[in-house]
């Protein structure tokens, strides 16, 4: 029920997604990480050295925390980190962890 009125007036894109209160991300909230997910963060500071209780300059540090998480990298960095060679790194040592024998 609660897609009915946000689709009234066509789709929402990503962005109108993202906001505070979408439906999609309360409901993705909601049901939380499956017990058998292993999941990492990787969360941007804007502060050197990055620790957390900062913000990436869009995203606080308590917003993109997640208990649970398997890791959890900070980095030195804006809101758009994924071209940072820590992060890319980080990226491949979570892939080479989760490679299949």
């Amino acid at each position: 029920d609660f897609f009915k009125e946000r689709f009234r007036n066509g789709l929402p894109t990503s962005v109108d997604e993202l906001e505070w209160q979408a439906p999609i991300l309360m409901g993705l909230d909601e049901l939380g990480l499956a017990p058998a997910i292993q999941a990492h963060s990787i969360i941007a500071d804007l502060r050197d050295p990055p620790r957390a209780g900062g913000s990436d300059g869009l995203v606080p540090y308590e917003s993109a925390h997640l208990d649970g998480v398997a890791s959890e990298l900070l980095v030195s960095s804006g809101h758009l980190c994924q071209d940072r060679p820590a992060v890319i790194g980080e990226v491949r040592r979570i892939l080479v962890e989760h490679l299949s024998p």
